[in-house]
């Protein structure tokens, strides 16, 4: 006998689709979303989860903010140390500029002037943040000792452009630099007899002093030259024969990078006095000289092979006609580079997308070493030294105060991105929230409509199979 389907089976819509609709929309509710698959809705998904992942970025960006901010906090610390630093010098200076102090006060002022500057440059070095440093830029002294015998000719002009590259190759690369130029030949005018060197321009951050040196170049005839008085000489340190010694040529602090470039065919190279290529070597290698030299006779190499090694610089064999000085040269700056402290600005990544408008330069490292700060030779040794260090410390406070502004305005440009970030997170989070949470109250009401309709189904399969039931017996009597 054929089933009888009752009506109210359909009329209740008690269907699988049904039971699936409210078993989906109860779990909606208990999540709290919208959208769960992409079924649902593949649009508003992949637009939602766009937004998502530049939400968890801008979460990352306020990250890296943060880390800004607490790198210029440390930088501001150690400027702080260094200002008392400089004001405790000034006063010292202040003390030494009057003619009252005897001979052995006035040491007492100039020993700890010392050590003052010694301490002012260790905090400068120390001051770093994350291993890197933030008061040091990096700096290097370069010191051009260039032949100028006739056998030079060609080599002079190639040799200018060099060093003159090579300045401008370190300068871009963030490194502060000063150099200096001198002439080495017995015959050079105003040139020590013994040593042959003669400064063109003592060490200085001036670029135009230093291109006008390079230029004036030119081939003075032959002599013989005393290379090592010359290198000593040149380095400032205490030299045993010559003019040009430390008083005109005070190289940096040891913060520092110190180098002497002697260019030179070595051709008529002897040592002229008695210091020897060893005590030279010695001497150079302990006040953390490096020396480059080139020479274009092989049996001359042993000349500077031991001040070079003692020194960790570099010997070359000096081509007749100059071309593989841009080689030497380019050698150079990747030597000095490589010893460098940091020398990029501190970037810090603020958008979440690749380009310049995403990152900001917090302008650091500065440079607040005691060269940059003006006061490498300061002295309060006399009356006139004292006098003098009040305008050098002047400077350095000019020095100093622009640093921290600079420094201050990457701070102020990071709270303001910070700022930003947040405004601009929030709204993404709230767009990408309108597109995959639910609303809750339509789904309470959906779900308790949806639970009547299947409250309502069961009833009514309840009656229908009371029906049947009832109808079995009355058929079978």
């Amino acid at each position: 006998m054929r089933s009888v389907r009752s009506p109210l089976l359909s009329s209740a819509g008690l269907t699988p689709t049904r039971r699936s609709d409210l078993s989906s929309t109860l779990a909606n509710r208990a999540g709290g979303v919208r959208v769960r698959r992409a079924a649902a809705d593949a649009a508003g998904l992949g637009v939602a989860t766009d937004l998502e992942t530049d939400a968890i970025s801008m979460q990352m960006a306020l990250r890296n903010i943060e880390d800004g901010t607490s790198a210029i906090d440390v930088a501001d610390g150690g400027m702080r140390e260094v200002e008392t630093l400089l004001q405790r010098l000034r006063s010292l200076a202040m003390a030494g500029s009057s003619e009252t102090l005897a001979d052995e006060e006035r040491a007492y002022l100039d020993d700890e002037a010392a050590a003052l500057t010694e301490e002012l440059e260790r905090t400068v070095i120390s001051t770093r943040f994350g291993g890197e440093p933030l008061l040091a830029t990096g700096a290097v002294d370069i010191m051009l000792l260039a032949d100028t015998s006739a056998s030079m000719g060609a080599e002079l002009p190639v040799a200018a452009v060099e060093l003159a590259n090579l300045r401008d190759r370190l300068l871009s690369e963030g490194l502060s630099v000063r150099t200096g130029v001198a002439q080495v030949n017995t015959n050079a005018s105003g040139g020590d007899p013994i040593d042959g060197s003669e400064t063109l321009t003592p060490l200085d951050d001036d670029v135009a002093a230093t291109d006008a040196a390079l230029a004036s170049l030119w081939v003075t005839g032959a002599g013989q030259m005393d290379p090592y008085t010359v290198l000593l000489d040149q380095s400032g340190i205490t030299p045993l024969a010559g003019r040009n010694g430390p008083e005109e040529n005070p190289f940096g602090g040891p913060s520092v990078q110190k180098i002497l470039i002697y260019v030179s065919d070595t051709g008529l190279e002897a040592s002229l006095t008695s210091v020897t290529e060893a005590q030279t070597a010695v001497r150079l290698a302990s006040a953390g000289f490096r020396v480059y030299a080139t020479t274009q006779i092989p049996r001359f190499q042993a000349v500077f092979d031991g001040i070079t090694d003692a020194t960790n610089g570099l010997l070359k064999h000096l081509d007749p006609s100059g071309s593989n000085l841009t080689a030497l040269v380019d050698a150079i700056g990747d030597d000095i580079l490589k010893r460098s402290d940091r020398t990029e600005p501190f970037t810090v990544q603020t958008g979440i997308h690749d380009s310049i408008d995403d990152r900001l330069s917090l302008d650091i490292p500065v440079s607040l070493s005691t060269t940059s700060l003006g006061i490498e030779d300061l002295s309060l040794a006399t009356v006139s030294d004292a006098r003098a260090a009040l305008t050098a410390l002047d400077g350095a406070f000019v020095v100093l105060n622009r640093a921290r502004s600079t420094v201050g305005a990457a701070w102020n440009r990071l709270h303001a991105a910070g700022n930003n970030i947040k405004s601009i997170r929030e709204a993404v989070e709230s767009g990408e929230s309108q597109i995959r949470d639910a609303d809750m109250a339509e789904l309470t009401s959906q779900s308790g409509l949806e639970q009547l309709m299947l409250q309502t189904g069961i009833v009514a399969q309840m009656q229908a199979a009371q029906l049947h039931r009832d109808a079995i017996p009355a058929l079978l009597g």
